[in-house]
């Protein structure tokens, strides 16, 4: 049984729809759950270690959760030797 669960990228139809994702609309909620619980260097761990970070954060923007997507991004490292710094910080 596999239960690797993939991500789909974010597509546009002609009329410009965001098409429903139900692996990142999973992965938003769970987001949500500690951004509610004030779990934030959880957060912080999780945005910054998922390679798909970036694009559930545009899948917000386009979903009109424009609010949530500029929360993350304050959380989301886009760079290698930012990364570095943010783990030094917390130690």
């Amino acid at each position: 049984m596999n239960n690797e669960a993939t991500l789909e990228r974010v597509t546009l139809t002609e009329d410009k729809v965001v098409e429903f994702n139900k692996q990142y609309e999973g992965t938003i909620g769970a987001l949500k759950t500690l951004a509610t619980q004030g779990n934030t260097p959880l957060l912080r761990l999780i945005v910054n270690s998922d390679p798909e970070s970036s694009n559930i954060i545009s899948y917000l923007r386009e979903t009109n959760r424009k609010t949530f997507a500029k929360y993350l991004t304050g959380y989301y490292v886009e760079n290698k030797t930012a990364k570095k710094d943010l783990s030094s910080r917390e130690r």
